[in-house]
Order: structure tokens, then C-alpha cells, then sequence
């Protein structure tokens, strides 16, 4: 049982820290995402694809990489519409998919 709650626990901090004001905590918030191929965050992923901060679009798509082998032709470097494009495609598949993703990794 302490490995549930430890484990809901440690994905609500996840989540607070990839919404942190700080780039950096964002940054490593988005590498722990994907080391541990937590589902439960992917809609948080989603939107720090949107981030201002360029680094943290790389290390969310790299995340989105690893944990679901897509990538939507989502490009951290590409210009504003494009990415916007890309990031609205995720939005569809993480609709479509949602009842779909357990928690992996751990």
C-alpha cells in the first residue's frame, strides 16, 4: 500500500515541478518524466512543449519520446505555428489515448 500512495505522491511532485517557475526544475522535471515513463504527467509534458524556454521544449519532447515512441513531428526549434501544429496533434492523441496509459517505470 506505501508503494501506491509513495508512488501518487512522487508523480503530484513531478507534476508541481514541471510546472515550476524555475527553467531548470522544469528541465529536470522533464528528464525524471522520462527516466521513470510516467504516463501520468504526459499532459503536463504537452504543455511545456509550449514553454517559452527552448530547453525545456527539447527535454519535454525527448520525454514524450521515450515514453510513447511518438513524436508528432513536433520540433522544439520550429517556428511558433508549427510547433502550435504539432502540439495540438498531441492534444489529440492524449484525448484519444487517455483511458489507454497506465503508469510505467517506476
Amino acid at each position: 500500500m506505501l508503494i501506491g500512495l509513495s508512488g501518487c505522491t512522487s508523480s503530484r511532485r513531478l507534476a508541481d515541478r514541471l510546472q515550476s517557475e524555475s527553467v531548470s526544475e522544469r528541465i529536470r522535471a522533464c528528464i525524471e518524466a522520462g527516466e521513470q515513463r510516467d504516463t501520468t504527467v504526459l499532459p503536463l509534458l504537452v504543455e511545456r512543449l509550449e514553454d517559452d524556454d527552448a530547453d525545456v521544449r527539447f527535454f519535454a519532447i525527448l520525454a514524450l519520446k521515450k515514453i510513447t515512441h511518438k513524436d508528432m513531428g513536433y520540433h522544439y526549434y520550429d517556428d511558433y505555428k508549427s510547433r502550435v501544429r504539432a502540439v495540438q496533434r498531441w492534444r489529440k492523441w492524449l484525448e484519444q489515448n487517455k483511458g489507454n496509459m497506465k503508469r510505467r517505470g517506476g
